[in-house]
């Protein structure tokens, strides 16, 4: 037998994409209803690039912010809830 813990949120539990720096570590969060504007391209701190507005990451960003706020703004036109699954949280440190 294998026990397993996972947590299970709603999409509406989803408030905001954190993009953080891979150089400097610098982390700057946007909320979903301000997201229409789109991420930065680049660090505030560094000034490293961090998406390409049309390249894959930004697009993608952009296309999962829009998928989120459209299945939540239709909650009532399904009949089924969504749900995401987070595998288990690792320990506070």
């Amino acid at each position: 037998m294998t026990l397993e813990t996972y947590y299970m949120i709603d999409l509406t539990d989803i408030g905001s994409v954190e993009l953080k720096c891979k150089t400097c570590g610098l982390a700057e969060i946007f909320p979903l209803a301000t997201w229409k504007s789109g991420a930065p391209s680049g660090c505030r701190n560094c000034h490293g690039q961090w998406l390409v507005p049309t390249g894959v990451s930004g697009e993608a960003l952009g296309y999962l912010t829009k998928a989120l706020e459209r299945l939540i703004a239709d909650e009532n036109g399904r009949g089924c809830s969504v749900r995401l699954q987070i595998k288990g949280i690792p320990p506070s440190r």
